[in-house]
């Protein structure tokens, strides 16, 4: 965050994939919610709290543990894709 400088941010999403026990855990930096597209077609929003972007400085994220059915497929867009 230090080198985008005070008057920039970036938005990302952080996620991590257990294969073994199908679960995967989520933080948001105020990026567009992930969805989770399920083997027989559903998408699902997935529920992550969304925090503050990079480089807004002193807020704490929270990170979620999720399932994720062997098969699915984690999508991950920007915000320019729903703005």
């Amino acid at each position: 965050a230090q080198r985008l400088g005070s008057d920039r941010m970036a938005t990302c999403v952080y996620a991590v994939y257990d294969p073994v026990s199908h679960r995967i855990t989520v933080a948001n930096a105020g990026h567009p919610p992930p969805v989770l597209l399920h083997l027989g077609g559903r998408a699902e929003v997935l529920r992550v709290p969304p925090g503050a972007p990079i480089g807004v400085g002193g807020v704490d994220f929270e990170a979620v543990e999720l399932d994720a059915p062997a098969g699915a497929t984690l999508l991950l867009y920007t915000d320019g894709l729903v703005e």
